[in-house]
């Protein structure tokens, strides 16, 4: 309790001498989540450094466990009522809201992935398939369901009531790297449907595993001379991603290496303000004129729709 205390506020000290119950004793659910809360720190950590730290600790791991597990049960209890009933062809996304700082700390990688499973083995599988999300605020929405007796707000929206605009079906695009961010082995990609239905984006010409051989026909530089933007690009698998063109549309695939559902890197689309992440290998997201694509945890794609 004490090492979790000191991790999340390094101005308080533990007891000089911790009793012995105090070393051995297995916390509480609520023991665990509060021991993440308590009190605002000065500077919040980042949620993935923070999530990582503590697993590489064996005391903070177990405190962090019963965080997680609390957590998902009273998501789980909360949505309880809705089991067995939800349309299985419907997709629904679910925001989970919390003011805490400290709690929010703990809803990383790790914990959405749980509460994912657990969904799915509740009968709850349309929740499943959405994109789940945590925001640091607490709404006044009248359909949020409330959760863990008011510290969590649970927003669901149905993907049957979001209008999505078409993809521009031009059949010719080009893709560019935001400066900054990494590099291409070119200036820019160009897309052409009369040309080619699939481009390969991965990092270095070709990509070998096993026997098969992958070219890939976007190229993520893998022979940049800047050490800052080859940090970048290295994050980024050798086959990561295709761009599918159907009727003149143009859509982004995720393959193995670049889902992170498989073990692989992060995939995602930028439609504006709003992020998409590839969990699968089979999910054609559209792009839209002006769609960023982010490969890995730093690279960011233009993609431009030519007429």
């Amino acid at each position: 309790m004490n090492i979790f205390k000191k991790i999340f506020n390094p101005n308080v000290d533990p007891d000089p001498q911790p009793s012995k119950q105090d070393d051995t004793a297995a916390p509480s659910p609520e023991e665990a989540i509060d021991a993440g809360v308590g009190d605002t720190p000065a500077e919040e950590p980042a949620i993935a450094d923070t999530e990582v730290h503590a697993t590489d600790n064996s005391a903070l791991g177990d405190h962090v466990q019963v965080a997680h597990a609390t957590l998902v049960n009273w998501i789980i209890d909360a949505l309880a009522p809705l089991r067995g009933g939800l349309d299985d062809a419907e997709v629904l996304d679910m925001t989970i809201h919390v003011d805490d700082a400290r709690t929010r700390l703990l809803m990383g990688d790790t914990f959405l992935k749980k509460v994912r499973l657990a969904l799915d083995n509740n009968m709850l599988s349309p929740l499943a398939a959405g994109e789940i999300t945590v925001d640091d605020t607490m709404p006044a929405a009248p359909n949020a369901i409330v959760a863990g007796g008011g510290r969590l707000l649970l927003v669901l929206a149905s993907r049957r009531h979001v209008v999505r605009e078409e993809p521009t079906a031009t059949g010719r695009a080009v893709i560019t790297v935001v400066e900054g961010t990494g590099s291409l082995a070119e200036p820019s990609y160009l897309l052409d449907a009369a040309l080619s239905q699939v481009y390969r984006i991965g990092r270095g010409r070709v990509a070998r595993q096993r026997a098969a051989i992958r070219v890939n026909d976007i190229v993520i530089n893998d022979l940049e001379t800047d050490e800052r933007l080859l940090a970048m690009n290295m994050q980024v698998s050798s086959q990561h991603a295709d761009v599918l063109c159907h009727g003149g549309a143009f859509y982004l695939r995720a393959t193995v290496s670049g889902c992170r559902a498989e073990g692989g890197a992060k995939t995602m689309v930028f439609h504006g303000q709003h992020g998409k992440e590839l969990r699968d290998t089979f999910t054609e997201e559209p792009l839209h004129d002006g769609d960023i694509i982010a490969l890995g945890g730093s690279l960011l794609l233009n993609f431009k729709v030519v007429d």
